[in-house]
C-alpha cells in the first residue's frame, strides 16, 4: 500500500498501518541514547482508535521501564486536528506521558 496519501498541503494520513507503525517506531527507538534515564516522554494524539492503540504499542516496547499515563483531552473548542484533518468523530485528542 502507499505509505503516505496526501490530501493537500499540511493534509494527509498514511495508508499502510504496518509502514506508519514502522515509521513511529524508528522515529522512538531513535531517541532513546538521547534521553537520560529520568527523561519524561509527553505526546498528545488524536483519539482515532489505530493511532491511538499503536503509538500506545510501540511506547512500550520502545520504553518498557517507563509508566504510561492516559490523559483524555476532548474537544472543547476546535483544534488543529479537528479543523484540518479529523472529520470523524473521535473521543478528540488523548495526552501521553511516560515517566521514570
Amino acid at each position: 500500500g502507499i505509505p503516505y496519501v496526501s490530501r493537500g498541503k499540511h493534509k494527509g494520513r498514511f495508508g499502510n498501518k504496518e509502514e506508519y507503525r514502522s515509521l513511529i517506531h524508528e522515529a522512538f527507538s531513535s531517541s532513546v541514547p538521547l534521553l537520560s534515564d529520568d527523561a519524561v516522554i509527553y505526546m498528545r494524539i488524536d483519539g482515532r482508535p489505530f493511532t491511538r492503540e499503536t503509538t500506545l504499542e510501540v511506547l512500550k516496547e520502545v520504553f518498557p521501564g517507563k509508566t504510561l499515563v492516559k490523559k483524555r483531552q476532548p474537544f472543547k473548542k476546535p483544534t488543529q486536528t479537528n479543523l484540518f484533518a479529523n472529520k470523524t468523530d473521535s473521543e478528540g485528542e488523548v495526552d501521553l506521558i511516560l515517566t521514570p
